[in-house]
């Protein structure tokens, strides 16, 4: 266990397990098998989940392309103004309580 670091904080680091990202043996936060060592921390060489939780990962350099195409990213219905998964926006139009009879 190594605890602090230079600027003053509290972190504790272990010598753990292996990097998600790299698979090296480096300074990992945390014990947990998702942990990322300092060096992939750093540099933002770290998978990350996709905000809207479809369930893709990639590094964050790559999610703004993902996020722009996403099925589950947000959009507004024009009618009622009500936020929807994309991919759920034709089965919406059926039902939109703006555009009251059913739309097929």
């Amino acid at each position: 266990l190594l605890s602090g670091s230079a600027d003053g904080s509290s972190r504790h680091w272990y010598i753990g397990p292996p990097c998600k990202t790299c698979r090296g043996r480096g300074l990992v936060k945390g014990l947990l098998s998702t942990s990322v060592c300092k060096p992939c921390r750093a540099t933002g060489a770290v998978a990350l989940p996709c905000r809207y939780g479809c369930g893709h990962q990639s590094l964050a350099s790559d999610m703004e392309a993902h996020a722009q195409s996403c099925p589950a990213r947000r959009v507004q219905c024009g009618a009622c103004q009500r936020l929807l998964p994309f991919s759920e926006r034709f089965e919406h139009r059926k039902v939109c309580p703006a555009l009251g009879e059913v739309q097929v």
